[in-house]
């Protein structure tokens, strides 16, 4: 994980998580003693959560998303058993591992014979159809025939393969296990057409900004093959009473449930304020008339997640609060003024309702229930731009900067390396303690530190990033008091109802290190993680190449110059321009790592193996330029024997 550019929809959901399915119920299903018995029996069903199947079924952040898994939840919510997912696998190993019985429930199967030996399905819940997509400049594929003697892409093992082949005999199927890779493939010309669900290419296009792709047509398989595009929950052979037990709870789905779930997954793009609600029980709705104020605290300092100036609450993990309460109706009152410490023991206390930003440890679990992760923290040491220490074993006998109050200290103990641990107040004190020298390295979050280090200014700090200490010692999550489980069920439901869109929009904010940018663009984990390791980029000026690139004393200026700012301005990162050099120079300082940019360039071979180089961002023409007395040259080859 991690994509850009996601399908807006309309947000009213109903989002319930296996971890309280048996605490409370949308609408119980009447069991007979034997189906009690097998639930009994086997409490928690393992259920495929596939990785790369939007918006119907895919992971984010280690969290299974998805029509088909809210689908899935909202059985498991009604029928009363808990659900362990499966995922990190391909398609085809996820059917390999069910017809092994390692996993019980698909919760998305097209029905086909091939499947029918070690498959139960249910009835289908959602028809969906086969689209034929190709590149936007293709001409040649107006109809299904013309995909004879084609490169056509589809998933491996996929359902209707066989029904395919049988209505165009003869056509050419390439499978690949990546939906991403099928869209990708079409957009750069590797493949002529690809086939599947119009919904999955077009959501996967706009995650990897890709436009040049367009339907082209349907393909209409006769009705014995019409439950090949059709969505089934798949049941394990063996287990004829969960089947039994789904197909029981699939009839008591109401139209009004179903249509909220469509609504967030797969409903239009259009939008109102008025929309953005969550289906709510009676016990909610009685809940949140009882309680008009939630409680939730607001450090001070700890950016770019949780902090307060001039005493207004501020960061990424405020405004994601805020987002809820806009969807739930939950009115958060932020209090701030308190260390963590003394946060921790207020909603032991019941003076605090609700905190965030925090991790789901045994001791904090024993008084406060916790939501899934909504963002993933990345940690790093942070060392002097000069510093030889690379990793976390390169500290034994040094001292390391950590943030008081965390789980630092307690993690990197257990590592049984002799290091001298300085705690500071904030992360500004943290950051600081190296760049003076008082610490040797820092370890934090590269969230924080890079927010910080942009805000502070200060330069002549490096990122190491390191691996997890503990598994999930990244994964904020929000922790609300243990007596009210309702208050945590409808922060859930607001959680679920949060669009891919709205999502990148404060991550943009947040996490484009200034967050002050006017015109941002989303981008992956990854891309984030990378800017925060290099918030500081070395770029070449020239002194003497108008209007492109050129310095009017030591101020840059120029096209480039202006074009790289604004870039710089929307992905969030700072440039330093170096010049008071030759062109040749500044190559050489290139080649050489001096230099992080080059730009105003041609590309060619030999430069092709020093840099990797963008798209063009413009095109220009060469001519020659002769004397006026010069004689008339038409064509190149009048330059032979000439001084150029």
């Amino acid at each position: 994980m991690t994509k850009i550019f996601y399908l807006m929809v309309v947000l009213l959901t109903v989002f319930v998580s296996s971890s309280y399915a048996k605490d409370e119920h949308i609408q119980s299903v009447p069991l007979t003693t034997q189906e009690a018995n097998f639930l009994s029996a086997h409490p928690v069903v393992r259920v495929a959560n596939e990785m790369d199947w939007p918006p119907f079924d895919f992971n984010e952040f280690g969290n299974p998303k998805g029509f088909c898994i809210d689908y899935i939840k909202l059985l498991a919510s009604k029928a009363g058993f808990e659900i362990e997912f499966v995922n990190d696998y391909s398609w085809s190993e996820l059917l390999s591992l069910f017809r092994e019985k390692q996993i019980d429930i698909i919760p998305v199967l097209y029905k086909n014979k091939g499947r029918e030996p070690y498959t139960l399905f249910t009835t289908p819940y959602y028809k969906g159809k086969l689209g034929i997509f190709t590149s936007t400049n293709s001409k040649n594929i107006p109809n299904v025939t013309d995909l004879l003697g084609k490169q056509v892409g589809i998933q491996t093992d996929h359902g209707s393969i066989s029904a395919i082949r049988k209505q165009i005999p003869g056509i050419k199927l390439i499978e690949h296990d990546n939906t991403s890779d099928l869209v990708t493939l079409l957009a750069t010309g590797k493949l002529d057409a690809i086939i599947g669900n119009p919904l999955l290419f077009y959501y996967t296009a706009r995650e990897n900004q890709i436009i040049n792709i367009q339907l082209r047509s349907y393909i209409h398989p006769d009705m014995a093959d019409k439950s090949t595009t059709e969505m089934h929950v798949g049941v394990r052979k063996d287990w004829p009473l969960l089947h039994q037990i789904l197909q029981k709870t699939i009839a008591t789905v109401s139209t009004e449930e179903m249509e909220v779930l469509k609504s967030n997954w797969i409903g239009n793009n259009s939008r109102t304020q008025a929309q953005d609600t969550v289906l709510l029980t009676e016990a909610e709705r009685s809940f949140l008339a009882s309680h008009p104020v939630i409680r939730v605290q607001n450090e001070d300092d700890y950016p770019p997640y949780d902090f307060s100036e001039s005493g207004n609450p501020m960061g990424f993990s405020i405004d994601y609060l805020k987002l809820i309460g806009q969807k739930t109706g939950l009115n958060f009152s932020f209090t701030n003024g308190y260390t963590w410490t003394q946060i921790l023991e207020n909603i032991q206390d019941k003076k605090l309702d609700v905190i965030h930003t925090c991790l789901d440890t045994k001791e904090r679990k024993a008084y406060a229930s916790f939501t899934e992760s909504y963002i993933q923290s990345t940690y790093a040491l942070i060392v002097p731009s000069d510093s030889n220490i690379v990793s976390i074993d390169g500290l034994s006998g040094k001292r390391l900067a950590v943030l008081k109050g965390t789980k630092h200290i307690e993690y990197i103990s257990k590592l049984n390396i002799p290091i001298e641990f300085i705690e500071y107040d904030t992360t500004r004190e943290v950051l600081r303690s190296v760049l003076f020298d008082e610490c040797d390295a820092a370890y934090e979050s590269l969230q924080m530190a890079g927010y910080t280090i942009k805000e502070e200014g200060l330069i002549g700090l490096d990122f190491r990033p390191v691996e997890m200490l503990e598994t999930g010692s990244g994964d904020w999550r929000i922790g609300v008091r243990k007596d009210w489980p309702e208050l945590l069920s409808i922060i859930n439901k607001g959680m679920a109802a949060i669009s891919k869109s709205e999502m990148s929009r404060i991550k943009s904010k947040w996490f484009g290190l200034s967050g002050k940018n006017t015109i941002t663009i989303d981008l992956t984990q990854e891309e984030q993680e990378f800017i925060l390791r290099h918030p500081l980029l070395k770029v070449s000026n020239e002194m003497d190449y108008p209007p492109y690139d050129f310095a009017i004393g030591k101020q840059p200026q120029g096209y480039s110059i202006d074009l790289l700012d604004m870039l710089a301005e929307r992905i969030g990162i700072s440039v330093s321009y170096v010049n008071g050099y030759s062109w040749s120079q500044l190559q050489s300082m290139f080649n050489r790592g001096e230099l992080d940019l080059l730009h105003s360039l041609n590309q060619t071979p030999e430069r092709k193996t020093k840099g990797l180089f963008s798209e063009p961002y413009h095109f220009y023409r060469n001519h020659w330029v002769v004397g006026r007395n010069a004689p008339e040259i038409n064509d190149i080859e009048q330059l032979y024997g000439k001084t150029v």
